[in-house]
């Protein structure tokens, strides 16, 4: 998306303007001054639909306002440089933001 890591993995349900198209980030860097309206492509749509409709995700966290929830102490994926997989070790967190 170009996003933020903190930003994307942080993002919420009730954040997402299906109409508008478009995703309401409310604390970017630089603070909630510097809120601003994400546009959000086909791809990101689609992709945001297929995840909403996840029964598994739904199954395993039920009531998690976050788009993509896991166990930990934010409720959301923390950061994808932590121990998840040794193939995602090979690249920073950063590197994501350039494919």
């Amino acid at each position: 998306s170009g996003l933020r890591l903190n930003d994307a993995v942080s993002a919420q349900w009730a954040n997402v303007n299906w109409e508008d198209r478009c995703l309401f980030i409310p604390r970017p860097k630089g603070g909630k001054r510097r809120a601003f309206w994400y546009p959000l492509s086909d791809f990101l749509i689609a992709l945001l639909e297929c995840r909403k409709a996840d029964a598994s995700t739904h199954a395993a966290f039920p009531a998690s306002p976050w788009i993509f929830p896991a166990v930990s102490k934010s409720g959301h994926v923390p950061d994808l440089d932590q121990e998840y997989h040794d193939y995602l070790k090979q690249y920073g967190a950063k590197d994501y933001r350039h494919s």
